[in-house]
């Protein structure tokens, strides 16, 4: 959010961070944002999401604003329901990811071709080691765990 608040942004978009900012401070929990995803459907008219769950590197749900699609505001998301059930169906004591994603760009890369996890936490050190994760990933580096 930092970040974002230093860019050059018109006052639209100055004004929906600043109501993202005070969405976030109610959820009383860390959250990781992308706001660099890109849009792939035009009827989005604000701001778009997807939800991630631990352990499962893919999206379960996405959504956004709709204003003006059937009322002048509104919200919805769609979820996946296939995907929620492959990640309720993981196999008890399954050994951990193999990849512990930093931020989403970690996710996308290393998710096809590795078990991969997205953290959203304090210490992802501390928290891969504890759950025997070898390797951490931000960007399109990936790095192993003794190392950090």
């Amino acid at each position: 959010m930092k970040e974002a608040r230093g860019l050059p942004l018109p006052p639209k978009a100055q004004e929906a961070l600043a109501q993202l900012e005070k969405t976030l401070d109610l959820l009383g929990r860390p959250v990781l944002l992308d706001l660099g995803m890109a849009r792939r459907y035009e009827y989005y008219s604000g701001i778009f999401f997807r939800a991630y769950t631990p352990g499962f590197g893919l999206p379960l749900l996405g959504g956004g604003r709709y204003d003006g699609a059937l009322f002048p505001k509104a919200a919805g998301f769609a979820l996946g329901v296939e995907r929620l059930l492959e990640a309720l169906r993981l196999p008890k004591g399954e050994e951990p990811p193999e990849v512990l994603a930093l931020d989403l760009k970690a996710l996308r890369r290393f998710a096809r071709e590795r078990r991969t996890e997205l953290f959203h936490g304090e210490d992802p050190v501390a928290y891969a080691r504890r759950r025997g994760i070898p390797f951490l990933a931000r960007g399109e580096e990936l790095f192993r765990v003794e190392e950090a």
